[in-house]
């Protein structure tokens, strides 16, 4: 523990803005890409939901093969509008590792596999599913 705080001491903030330039790029291709994503906290923990939730496997399989790692949200264990996937951000990333994250998200978004932004605001349901996050 005592070696944890030393290097928060001396890299902390370095390390912290890292992790929050890397969240809003990908923030930001999502948010030009018209992309949903429930984040609106600007953690780095992005969900990323499909259209079709019987693709999941596909897009999964896509990602994989683009080297990108992420954590499938499948149903049953959400439902069937929040299928997808979660991308977690942490200073251990590069940036071509965003920038690779980033090629993938254009690519599904332009194959339409994923859920487009609306106007409309977060229902009391994604609200409360936000400040979980």
């Amino acid at each position: 523990m005592l070696s944890g705080l030393q290097v928060n001491e001396r890299r902390g903030e370095q390390l912290r803005e890292r992790v929050h330039r890397y969240t809003r790029r990908v923030l930001d291709c999502l948010a030009q890409q018209g992309v949903h994503t429930p984040n609106r906290s600007g953690l780095p923990i992005v969900e990323i939901p499909l259209r079709d939730h019987q693709r999941i496997a596909d897009v999964g399989q896509l990602l994989f093969d683009r080297g990108v790692y992420v954590t499938l949200a499948a149903y049953p264990l959400v439902p069937h509008d929040e299928v997808g996937f979660r991308v977690q951000l942490t200073a251990a990333n590069t940036d071509a590792e965003i920038d690779t994250l980033i090629a993938a998200i254009e690519e599904l978004a332009h194959m339409g596999e994923l859920q487009e932004a609306t106007l409309e605001p977060p229902t009391p349901r994604e609200a409360s599913h936000v400040s979980a996050s």
